[in-house]
């Protein structure tokens, strides 16, 4: 017969070890960094905000929650996504008005990675080729505006003047452009990057022909 208290010992033995290996678990997932961006459209809807990120490599991840807001408001809106090779997302939105995004890996039990960087995101109408449109950058802290760096674009126009009111001016008719700005601010040890999305106010342009 075992000694007293042997077996209790042996299940809190192995409850603990069960307590660690879950614990292991999250802070796996917890390591890793996703990388979140906003993706150029392949049509022309300014009403959407596309976004992608990095899939995580973490065998345990199941899926991701997307966390959205304007950023004039306080709280996060989160949609959860299925799947760890499915990484990327639409979110709905209004033009011109800015948005903050991150996004989080999650396992079977609900628990979440470390947040992946933040990103805004500006949707912005214009003119069509041949007119120029002044377009307005938004911030959180107007103040951070001068120290903003572009990083990429635009590649279908020009874009002058001093942030926070530039000058686009379309190169082409392509339809589509990308300002990508880095921020001061920084958010899980990664500065915020910003994305000034353009678009044309009108898709399509009329043709004209001479009546007989």
């Amino acid at each position: 017969m075992p000694p007293s208290g042997w077996i209790s010992i042996r299940f809190s033995t192995r409850f603990l070890l069960f307590m660690s290996m879950k614990k292991i678990l999250a802070t796996v997932l917890a390591v890793t960094m996703l990388t979140l961006s906003v993706v150029a459209q392949s049509t022309n809807n300014p009403n959407t905000l596309k976004v992608r990120w990095d899939a995580s490599p973490d065998a345990a991840a199941v899926g991701y929650s997307l966390y959205y807001r304007l950023a004039s408001v306080t709280n996060f809106s989160v949609t959860n996504i299925v799947g760890r090779t499915t990484t990327n997302a639409a979110v709905p939105c209004v033009p011109y008005a800015l948005y903050e995004l991150y996004v989080t890996a999650k396992d079977a039990n609900n628990l979440e990675s470390d947040a992946s960087n933040k990103i805004r995101a500006q949707n912005i109408l214009v003119n069509g080729f041949g007119k120029v449109t002044p377009i307005t950058v938004l911030d959180p802290t107007p103040g951070n505006l001068p120290q903003f760096v572009l990083t990429s674009g635009p590649t279908n126009g020009v874009a002058t003047g001093t942030l926070p009111t530039l000058t686009y001016n379309p190169t082409n008719t392509f339809g589509k452009d990308m300002l990508v700005f880095k921020t001061p601010d920084v958010f899980s040890s990664q500065n915020v990057t910003s994305y000034v999305s353009v678009y044309r106010a009108l898709a399509n342009s009329p043709t004209i022909t001479v009546q007989p």
